[in-house]
């Protein structure tokens, strides 16, 4: 009998680290080797990016080597394809946690990689996360780590287009083995992540506490005015951006 694999994913600052962190308490092996506060800018993180530095550094380097950006702009790049060599690592990653009867990991920049993961992973599942693209752009640059989107917040909303696309494309393809859902719903009511999860995925986890990890300070539920200029510049990305989001909600309705 295979094991069960969730793959948490989603645009970056949509809530999969506190996802993350929920479902390893509520009993999901999301890794041994985690990214911790040592690893990373410890303001980059819902407390702990709750990433397994395997898979993390595996897209990392292959995005590295490809010269494409963590926050992709432009569509025709992705999904990434990968070499053999580096599929024959994505097979070895999956093969040594063969012994685990249900585990996953979380990393935002899955969403680029979903193809290749979805033919080397018997029977995956997947959560998707998303979040309205104004506040995960405002968390982006209220975070400020990312250079390029603080000196040009364009590219932050670009990227919140090619990734959610990219999981609307997927879950369109594969919605028998898919959940989508938005943080704001979960925040709102974990339990029912977990029935979805069991329901829909057959994946079975304990109820625990959302308190235990969460606080409401942590998700802000409107953007800051360092946002009000960028929104009289932007008009039409954010209607584009905007009509893709109501598209997310659609989805997630239909579970």
């Amino acid at each position: 009998m295979s094991n069960k694999v969730l793959i948490i994913t989603g645009m970056h600052r949509s809530g999969t680290s506190l996802v993350s962190q929920y479902l390893s308490e509520c009993g999901l092996h999301v890794g041994d080797n985690l990214l911790t506060f040592d690893s990373v800018n410890p303001e980059s993180a819902y407390n702990g990016h709750h990433e397994d530095k395997d898979f993390f550094d595996f897209h990392v380097q292959i995005l590295a080597k490809k010269r494409i950006y963590s926050f992709p702009t432009n569509e025709f790049r992705v999904p990434i394809n990968v070499r053999k060599s580096d599929r024959e690592k994505a097979v070895e990653l999956i093969k040594s946690r063969a012994h685990l009867p249900q585990w996953g990991w979380k990393d935002p920049r899955t969403t680029l990689f979903l193809n290749m993961w979805d033919e080397v992973i018997e029977n995956p599942k997947y959560l998707f996360l998303y979040r309205e693209p104004l506040l995960v752009l405002d968390s982006i640059l209220r975070r400020g780590t990312d250079k390029s989107i603080l000196q040009k917040p364009i590219i932050g909303l670009r990227a919140w287009k090619v990734f959610n696309k990219q999981i609307i494309r997927f879950w369109n393809q594969n919605k028998e083995k898919s959940i989508i859902l938005n943080i704001d719903n979960i925040t709102q009511n974990p339990e029912m992540m977990l029935d979805d999860l069991k329901k829909k995925l057959d994946i079975h986890l304990n109820k625990v506490p959302f308190e235990k990890v969460y606080s409401k300070k942590a998700i802000k539920e409107q953007t800051s005015e360092v946002l009000d200029n960028f929104k009289k510049k932007y008009p039409r990305e954010i209607n584009s951006s905007i009509q893709i989001y109501n598209q997310l909600q659609e989805l997630s309705e239909n579970n």
